[in-house]
């Protein structure tokens, strides 16, 4: 990555007032260091403010490349550079010997990306994934190379990589913190944050008092501070998401911290600058704590994002895939059936999870109410020799419906898992899916199956627990319409009039415009015209609760 030091001729209090509240910039004197990210603001600056300056690098990447064919010397295969689309071609060759981020739709090749990124400077690599598909990519890994790659299902696989031959090791996001020690002494060169999204938090310290009146702040043990020990140790960073903002602009500090250490300043600070005072509006709330639920300075924001990202919308990276389309279907009050297993016991015990176990409980209620047509769907589907997948809410739901899709008597195989199934046997269940010819069907929950799965030789996709995120949207909607597609797919949402669903998908059309605004994702477009509301996450919950009349259980 690129660094900067401006030395400037003189300073003015308003100048030192300017650059002082752009997070990210160190200002000493007369002497501003600035990751290339901002550089541009430092130069603005000063010529507003009439001050002379003048710069250094004072660190520099490498020469890049001309042409992706020139990975082939470096163990990428000779049949991948014809197998690339133009725009994956663009991505790697700008961020092959850059840090940086691939922030392309849901479906358009991401792993190849970022797979041909770290074969652009070869060495020992980490790729973090979700831990469904870390088989899967690690068989793209070998497919796409020459290289071995070391899956880390455990801590005992972890330890055993010394003793391996590969150059990539593939660990999922929740046992990062388990396995850290072992893949820090294995001095990682390049690493690859995949799905960046499952690091957004920023909470990588605790804070304990002390007797003095003072603050000790000790690391965690989470995947925030796991990860951010692990880009500290990395040479080379490259983070990879469809939804880099799922739900606010703070989503962001975390993923670009990692990729950049230091370079966007601290996450909040009232005595620096800091990204959520510049980029969050934060403030101190009303009741403590700090507000960092809005949204400032967005232009400069996406400029200062633009520099270090390349970003490819669901327009360009699905351009030439067979048509998606989406409909929502309300289920009427007559045509929805009963839904069992949800008492009130069910409900106070989900109430323990505060406003969101509530409203997911009450989407999981209203999914298990659409069976009746569901399954006529279902059984259509299949009649016309179509491959279909189901997203639902619980475990016991899942079970259920596909224990009642097996009664329809069809010709069609049957898939179904969850959460309560192993990774390695849902590997295996989307395998035997992707690969099966006939009528087929795959019932699942959206949390097991919903992000980092190719799931695109689908004809029908049917929503029966609708998402209350427009993240959840990009990436439900992603497993169907993806890179390797060959046939049309239909994405059919199920609202049960009279539940929660309705009020969801009345809310959350408002949601969708301020992700838009900075990550100028338009995978979502058209969304709105079929789902309408208004409001954020907390908003969305607030409104439910407030038109059902929902109290919170204490």
């Amino acid at each position: 990555m690129a660094w900067y030091r401006f030395s400037l001729s003189h300073t003015t209090p308003d100048l030192v007032q300017t650059l002082s509240a752009i997070a990210g910039l160190t200002l000493r004197g007369t002497e501003v260091t600035a990751h290339d990210n901002a550089a541009w603001m430092v130069g603005q600056v000063c010529q507003m403010h009439g001050v002379r300056w003048s710069s250094e690098l004072l660190r520099r990447d490498r020469q890049p490349i001309a042409d992706v064919r020139e990975l082939v010397a470096n163990g990428l295969r000779d049949w991948v550079p014809d197998f690339l689309t133009p725009y994956q071609k663009e991505g790697i060759l700008s961020m092959a010997h850059r840090d940086g981020h691939l922030w392309w739709a849901a479906g358009s090749g991401k792993t190849a990306g970022a797979i041909c990124w770290a074969v652009a400077s070869p060495g020992a690599t980490v790729l973090v994934t979700r831990a469904g598909v870390r088989r899967s990519h690690g068989r793209e890994i070998e497919r796409l190379t020459t290289y071995r790659a070391h899956v880390i299902e455990s801590v005992e696989d972890a330890k055993a990589l010394d003793d391996t031959d590969a150059l990539f090791a593939v660990v999922g996001w929740e046992a990062l913190p388990d396995c850290l020690e072992y893949l820090l002494a294995w001095k990682p060169k390049n690493l690859i944050l995949d799905e960046a999204h499952k690091a957004k938090s920023h909470r990588r310290w605790g804070a304990t008092p002390q007797k003095d009146g003072r603050m000790k702040f000790d690391p965690l043990e989470n995947i925030a501070q796991a990860a951010y020990r692990l880009s500290r140790a990395a040479q080379r960073r490259l983070a990879t998401t469809a939804t880099p903002i799922k739900d606010r602009t703070r989503d962001l500090w975390a993923q670009l911290d990692l990729v950049h250490p230091d370079a966007w300043g601290k996450f909040y600070s009232e005595e620096k600058a800091s990204f959520t005072v510049r980029y969050c509006a934060a403030r101190r709330g009303a009741y403590g704590g700090i507000d960092t639920a809005g949204a400032s300075n967005l232009d400069e924001l996406w400029e200062r994002v633009s520099l270090v990202t390349h970003h490819v919308p669901h327009s360009v990276t699905h351009r030439h895939l067979p048509p998606r389309r989406r409909i929502v279907t309300y289920v009427t009050p007559s045509e929805q059936c009963r839904a069992e297993g949800f008492t009130q016991t069910y409900f106070k015990k989900a109430s323990k999870g505060g406003r969101s176990g509530i409203i997911e409980a009450r989407l999981m209620e209203a999914a298990a109410k659409k069976r009746k047509l569901l399954l006529e769907l279902v059984e259509e589907a299949v009649a016309a020799n179509q491959k279909v997948t189901i997203f639902t809410g619980r475990r016991e739901d899942c079970d259920r419906l596909a224990e009642d899709v097996r009664k329809l008597g069809t010709n069609a195989r049957v898939f179904s898992g969850h959460g309560g199934t192993s990774p390695s046997v849902r590997d295996q269940i989307q395998q035997d899916y992707m690969a099966a010819s006939g009528p087929c069907v795959l019932v699942g929950t959206g949390d097991a199956w919903g992000e980092g799965v190719s799931l695109h030789d689908t004809d029908l996709a049917l929503i029966a627990m609708l998402p209350y995120t427009p993240g959840a949207v990009v990436q439900w909607e992603g497993r169907f319409s993806r890179h390797g597609q060959k046939r049309p797919v239909l994405i059919q949402y199920l609202v049960a009039e009279g539940t929660v669903d309705e009020h969801v998908a009345e809310i959350l059309l408002t949601k969708l415009v301020p992700v838009e605004s900075v990550s100028h994702d338009d995978s979502i477009d058209g969304f709105a015209d079929a789902i309408r509301g208004a409001g954020d996450e907390d908003a969305i919950m607030q409104s439910v609760f407030t038109k059902l009349g929902i109290a919170e259980e204490k």
